[in-house]
């Protein structure tokens, strides 16, 4: 179920650098403009008089150090003895020597194109491009005007590795990997769960870490290479091995590229998780920026290392269990969930409602939500609304609701799930105010759960909003009420607004999905030929007698036949055990103008009313 993404890597590792990478302009970041020849810069627009770059050597432009360096925040020290400058920098330090074509920077040494030199009147000049690019700039030149722009964009180091720690690793103790900290990256992206942890530089380069929990419908090791080659079909492929790491994981390693693009990807599987470490950059990433990102790549490791900076924020309660902290600066929010717990994004969800569940079992989750408060929104009219929702929709002989109750503000109500062989659990919904907005905090917990809701519950921390700053934010909920007008063929019939277009079956039908429930529904309109009630009775029993002949199917409700509003059908139901408890389908045929009506519909166990069904009731009803 959840393990149905094993190359997302590949797929996402190719929309790292959309347009919506280029980011508007910061006020910080520093633009240096010229022509080779001129000696006037310009430094964010204001002239600057500078000694006249020059080219030297095989093409290789020689630019002012210090005019430039200090434009970027660097300090620079020089030596007159032995006429060495060093340039220091967060996270940078810099050695050059005159007439020495050899550079430190940081830990390494690095051979430049060009040797730093002094001008006639004693300026360090030294390689434009180098300069730059380890300062984390990009240079572009414009061969038609000569023109060369230098342009290094300003970044946030709150959220980052770079600039927080100086340790030589990098990694998550929870899921076990380390790569070396990349100090000339940025961390772009860190998912909830820990799952995802993207580094890039600047906009030319990137390392991707994907990790997927291992489940039942995990492919084997090979299938999933194959899936990955596949998905670099449309590139060159330059590499491609495999083997065993040093702990016995099996890793795969796959290079391609095209005009535009260049990929690498390590794949690796332990017991427990998949790894898919990608390196994506583009066609205007340099040698070196690229090769700083494999080197990042190749150092990852499965197991403990030394001297690591723990991303994983992970803590143990006093009986040993493993716990998540999250945090939403946005909405000041912070709370436990249980460790194992992944945080799926669906287009249902904003980015004020956060979902964590059981990667394996949907049933273990914790669901907070936060909308502002109004007349009509407030912590108890939410509660009293979901729980009327859950009346509505549950099978009262297996779920029980429990009434709403209020302690110190907070509101609260549960609904019980037993006698399903799969389904059995708990859910508890809590609502409390805070400010100008009402949170909602909904766990869900299977019978014996080890995790304790009450627990869960009383990590939860909300900082009160400026909402001049948050804004308003809607409750967008599925709307199981009010009816919406839907077409199949000619005819026309009402639905609830919680269901939603799911697949179309061209002009004869159109299936829906329940938004709340999940149960799907099927409808079309046959025209082929002029039925009569008669074909619809003799109809639905031979598809019944042939549904009949599948092991998998059991009938609940032989052919029955029945009339609302004038409108005669035919139905039946039968039960299907499936991997995740006991499914439903009602199947029902009617005539109408000689055409052939089908109702197709499906739902779980908990939602399966015996005593008839009022969504297909309302369809025959309103079907015109």
């Amino acid at each position: 179920m959840f393990m149905k993404r094993v190359t997302a890597a590949v797929l996402s590792a190719a929309m790292m650098f959309t347009a919506a990478s280029f980011a508007a302009a910061d006020e910080n970041d520093v633009e240096i403009s010229f022509r080779v020849g001129d000696s006037v810069l310009s430094i964010n627009g204001a002239p600057v008089e500078v000694e006249t770059p020059y080219v030297a050597g095989e093409g290789v432009t020689l630019v002012p150090l210090r005019v430039i360096t200090e434009a970027f925040g660097a300090t620079v020290d020089w030596e007159g003895e032995t006429q060495t400058i060093t340039l220091t920098y967060p996270d940078v330090s810099i050695v050059l020597q005159i007439g020495n074509i050899v550079a430190q920077v940081n830990d390494h040494s690095e051979t430049l194109l060009e040797a730093p030199s002094l001008s006639e009147n004693g300026v360090t000049m030294v390689p434009l491009r180098f300069i730059s690019e380890t300062f984390g700039a990009n240079v572009s030149y414009d061969s038609d005007t000569s023109a060369i722009l230098v342009v290094k964009e300003f970044v946030d180091d709150s959220g980052t590795v770079t600039g927080v720690t100086d340790h030589a690793r990098t990694g998550d103790s929870y899921y076990g990997w380390s790569i070396e900290t990349p100090k000339q990256m940025t961390m772009t992206d860190r998912s909830l769960d820990g799952l995802i942890t993207t580094f890039k530089s600047g906009n030319e380069a990137g390392v991707r870490i994907e990790v997927y929990p291992i489940g039942d419908d995990t492919k084997s090791f090979d299938e999933q290479l194959t899936m990955i080659k596949d998905s670099l079909s449309t590139l060159t492929l330059t590499a491609s091995d495999r083997g065993t790491d040093e702990l016995g994981n099996q890793y795969a390693h796959f290079q391609a590229k095209n005009s535009s693009a260049f990929i690498d990807i390590r794949h690796y599987q332990s017991e427990k998780y998949i790894y898919d470490v990608s390196v994506n950059a583009t066609s205007e990433a340099s040698d070196e920026t690229k090769n700083m990102a494999l080197a990042v790549s190749e150092s990852f490791k499965l197991g403990a290392a030394e001297d690591v900076y723990d991303l994983s924020s992970i803590t143990t309660d006093s009986n040993g269990g493993k716990y998540r902290n999250v945090t939403i600066e946005e909405y000041g929010l912070s709370f436990l969930v249980p460790a194992d717990y992944v945080n799926p994004t669906t287009q249902y969800d904003g980015e004020n409602e956060i979902d964590f569940c059981d990667a394996e079992n949907t049933r273990r989750f914790v669901s907070v939500g936060v909308y502002s408060k109004s007349a009509e929104v407030t912590a108890q009219s939410l509660a009293e609304q979901d729980r009327a929702q859950k009346v509505r929709i549950f099978n009262t002989d297996l779920v029980k609701v429990s009434e709403v109750t209020q302690n110190a503000g907070v509101y609260q109500y549960s609904y019980t799930v037993s006698g399903t062989e799969k389904r059995d659990g708990k859910v508890t919904d809590t609502f409390f105010e805070k400010g100008d907005y009402v949170y909602n905090i909904a766990i869900g917990l299977e019978k014996d759960d080890s995790v304790s809701e009450g627990f869960l519950i009383g990590s939860f921390t909300a900082e009160q909003l400026d909402s001049s700053k948050v804004g308003t934010i809607l409750r967008n909920a599925p709307d199981d009420t009010t009816m919406t007008t839907a077409t199949v063929g000619k005819y026309k019939f009402e639905i609830p607004a919680s269901w939603k277009t799911a697949a179309s079956l061209g002009s004869q039908g159109v299936g829906y999905m329940n938004m709340v429930t999940g149960s799907a529904l099927m409808i079309s309109a046959m025209s082929d030929r002029s039925y009569t009630s008669n074909d619809v009775s003799t109809l639905a029993r031979n598809l019944k007698d042939s549904m009949s002949e599948n092991k998998e199917y059991t009938l609940v409700q032989n052919v029955k036949q029945n009339t609302l509003n004038g409108q005669k059908y035919s139905y039946f139901v039968f039960s299907r055990k499936t991997d995740y408890g006991t499914g439903y389908v009602t199947i029902v045929l009617a005539e109408k103008n000689g055409d052939l009506i089908n109702i197709t519909y499906t739902e779980e166990e908990i939602y399966h009313k015996s005593d008839g069904n009022e969504l297909i009731e309302h369809i025959i009803e309103t079907l015109q």
